[in-house]
């Protein structure tokens, strides 16, 4: 069964709801999924450990063929599975690198296109949608490769994240200038959003603080 997953470089601005996430294991953008603990995951390797299941191959992440492939190498040694996220321009070189490994592609086109296979390759995942920066979105074609979501902890105290209530612009106002973009984007009622922020209308301004939790 197909399921939506979501990564990021900030993974507070991912949405509560996310069904499946995809953290950073090392880096400087690492995270760990205990932030979500009903989202299914996968973590992404961007410099190549093979203890890591998906390795991100693109400038500023891995891009050395011969990192890529040692790291499918110990992989296979191990016989793990190996998935490469890469996007439309590199996948040749990581078809070629790869050719001697049974290996999975999990591809960015990142404009909206929603791909199953690329060049006779199927796909394991679609990356098809960039929300200008805050997260990227992907379609995961067997859920079952990623593993169930951690145990929530009993009692845990709340995690808050702070938006920033972003200028509003008639043609396409973005969803952190409102109460209901806030709301929707984050699975939450406009009601519960007053109430932690105490507020008495759904009126709120740019650069004003929102609190979620």
């Amino acid at each position: 069964m197909v399921i939506q997953a979501f990564d990021s470089a900030r993974p507070q601005l991912i949405p509560g709801y996310a069904p499946a996430v995809l953290p950073y294991a090392d880096g400087r953008y690492a995270w760990d999924n205990n932030r979500f603990p009903k989202a299914k995951w996968r973590y992404i390797t961007v410099l190549g450990n093979p203890a890591v299941d998906i390795l991100d191959f693109e400038p500023g992440c891995v891009f050395s063929i011969a990192t890529l492939q040692s790291w499918a190498h110990h992989r296979a040694e191990n016989k793990e599975d190996i998935t490469v996220y890469t996007y439309r321009s590199a996948y040749p070189i990581v078809a070629d690198a790869l050719k001697k490994f049974d290996w999975h592609l999990w591809l960015a086109t990142l404009d909206g296109t929603i791909l199953t296979e690329f060049e006779g390759k199927p796909l394991r995942g679609c990356q098809y949608s960039d929300r200008s920066g805050l997260y990227d979105i992907s379609k995961i074609y067997d859920e079952n490769w990623l593993y169930p979501g951690p145990a929530a902890v009993p009692n845990q105290k709340p995690a808050y994240v702070n938006i920033n209530v972003a200028h509003w612009t008639p043609d396409n106002p973005p969803w952190n200038s409102t109460l209901w973009g806030i709301a929707s984007h984050y699975g939450v009622s406009v009601d519960d959003l007053k109430h932690w922020n105490n507020l008495h209308s759904d009126t709120i301004y740019p650069g004003q603080v929102i609190v979620v939790r």
